[in-house]
């Protein structure tokens, strides 16, 4: 790719329109094309299996009583260990590890700023996993500190040096660091070649445990991980790691069942309103695929105060879903050009001109956001629906971009098709989606206007990276039928190269949009570190989920497996 290119698509200047005004003229009639190009959808593999989920809160009291307990406990030792640096940091990552952070947010953030005011000077004498362990923590909370901290590790020649190699705790610690890196950071840009090289390498040679666990590093590093997938696993982690505190230990297991059963009720009760909309759809055509969208819902936010959020963000997934493959996937054009007026002007007039199935769709969509302007009534929130309905505009006036190519055979050039796929990738949709159901202490009017202000560095990097690598996995079962080219096919038909080395370089558009949000992370921050910390968590979910497959289309398989960890089966006591 030249230069150019990818300088442009790393840049935030690469921006489109962000109202929802303007839905483009009518086709001409000669483009129209009568065929519906449906897809085959497997159907849910999970039926009716999670409207059975009901727990009593009064089942709970015992389990509450004792995770209050085993809190303030860990609370002591928390404090226990604050003149002990080293053991400070590795107590707050075990803590944020497990999942429990949330429950020490205020301590960790003091522990962090009191560390950071005290200046490198404290971390001179720190090996590499420390060292490492220190900017890593410290940059997850938007702490900039300098990637100078490296530089004792590094020859005359600005290299690493050799000795490192050999150090594996410390060599997975700093591949864990380096992954917060931004622009310019070259010494962390060697680090992470030379530490993914020695570690592929060795991986093969480990005891059972300790390969499997440098190979699940390389594929989701700390930083790109889903923290409650990362709390699953880690909880068997530490249990077998013979140092781990006990009191941790239990309190990690016994808060992650009893979120799980939180979560299980949010989903039966999800699924009862699938049901419900099912019954009055006629979308036979679409993805079925409640649970797994439950699971980008979890990625965002799995905290027990954020169930409004996931409540709003799987509604409006859902939809969405449907609505998607109503776009690309079944709609004619002169039902999707009414379809892109409707949302433009948001006109229940409209629905007078739809055929049956986009009446009731339509409507659907209507009276979703009624219940979620009640709800939000309540707190006097009401007002932020507005930004929910916009991010609606924009995206449907993009999938009609589409469509356009589709009936005109038309493959634009990747600037072209970026210029509507970052739109179209949902990232800003599901980040509106999910801040509206948030509280004020979390986000406010002020960051929905941020939200949609353009430019805006951190919106777009999140948005290539879910389109980016939501193509790379999807793209060939899509262009099995009628089906509007992806960014693999503009890239191939733009630039004549393999599918190989288009991944390839998508991949590095996608580290470049990684550093764009790094930077944007760090203090000073334009808005509260909660509302990036969405978009942050909406990357993420493209990095874990679409690794090999598209997870809302083939849903059989890796997501298969982490709905039944985390939704399913309880953590050992």
């Amino acid at each position: 790719m030249p230069q150019a290119m990818a300088a442009h698509f790393s840049s935030s200047r690469m921006i489109v329109a962000s109202s929802g005004g303007g839905v483009p003229p009518p086709l001409p009639r000669t483009a129209i094309s009568p065929v519906r190009p449906c897809a085959d959808f497997h159907p849910s593999i999970w039926g009716d299996f999670f409207k059975s989920y009901s727990q009593k809160d009064a089942e709970l009291t015992g389990e509450l009583l004792q995770i209050q307990e085993l809190k303030e406990s860990v609370r002591k030792k928390l404090e226990a260990v604050a003149k002990k640096p080293m053991q400070h940091l590795k107590m707050i990552d075990d803590i944020e590890g497990l999942g429990l952070g949330f429950h020490y947010e205020e301590e960790i953030e003091e522990a962090l700023d009191s560390m950071f005011s005290k200046g490198t000077d404290v971390i001179d004498g720190y090996d590499l996993y420390h060292t490492s362990l220190y900017f890593r923590l410290l940059r997850q909370h938007g702490y900039n500190v300098s990637s100078g901290v490296f530089d004792k590790f590094t020859d005359a020649s600005g290299k690493i040096k050799n000795e490192v190699v050999d150090d594996l705790k410390g060599l997975l610690s700093l591949y864990e660091a380096a992954q917060l890196r931004v622009h310019g950071e070259m010494i962390l840009d060697e680090a992470l070649d030379m530490s993914v090289s020695r570690l592929e390498s060795i991986a093969p040679t480990l005891n059972p445990t300790l390969g499997a666990q440098v190979t699940s590093a390389l594929k989701n590093p700390i930083h790109k991980n889903i923290r409650r997938i990362r709390a699953r696993k880690y909880i068997s982690t530490y249990q077998g790691d013979r140092s781990h505190d006990p009191i941790l230990l239990r309190l990690a297991k016994l808060d992650f069942n009893l979120l799980q059963k939180l979560h299980q009720q949010e989903l039966s009760q999800l699924s009862v309103w699938w049901d419900d909309l099912k019954a009055s759809l006629n979308y036979s055509y679409a993805r079925d695929r409640m649970v797994e969208i439950y699971m980008f819902a979890l990625a965002i936010s799995y905290e027990p105060q954020h169930s409004l959020a996931r409540s709003f963000f799987t509604k409006a997934m859902a939809i969405a879903t449907i609505l998607d493959d109503t776009y690309d996937a079944y709609g004619t054009t002169d039902e999707i050009e009414l379809l892109s007026k409707a949302f433009d002007r948001w006109d229940k007039s409209l629905i007078e001109q739809m055929p049956d199935y986009l009446r009731a769709l339509y409507l659907s969509f209507v009276n979703a956001h009624e219940e979620m302007e009640k709800n939000l009534a309540q707190e006097g929130r009401s007002y932020l629906v507005q930004y929910a309905k916009k991010s609606y505009q924009i995206i449907a006036k993009f999938w009609y971009e589409e469509h356009k190519w589709l009936i005109n055979s038309q493959i634009p050039t990747l600037e072209e098709y970026m210029q509507v796929g970052r739109e179209t990738s949902g990232a800003l949709l599901y980040a509106a989606y999910a801040m509206v159901g948030m509280s004020d202490d979390f986000v406010s009017e002020e960051t929905f206007q941020w939200l949609f202000r353009v430019p805006n560095k951190m919106r777009m990097a999140g948005s290539l990276i879910c389109r980016l690598k939501d193509d790379m996995v999807s793209h060939k079962f899509e262009q099995e039928r009628l089906h509007a080219p992806s960014s693999v096919e503009c890239y191939v038909n733009q630039y004549g190269v393999s599918e190989e080395e288009t991944y390839k370089e998508f991949n590095k558009l996608v580290s470049l949009a990684w550093k764009d949000m790094n930077e944007e992370c760090l203090k000073p921050t334009k808005v509260p570190f909660k509302a990036l910390e969405v978009i942050l968590n909406i990357a993420r979910s493209a990095e874990v989920f679409y690794t090999d497959e598209d997870p809302l289309t083939i849903a059989h398989k890796l997501i298969k497996k982490e709905i039944t960890a985390l939704l399913v089966d309880p953590v050992p006591i």
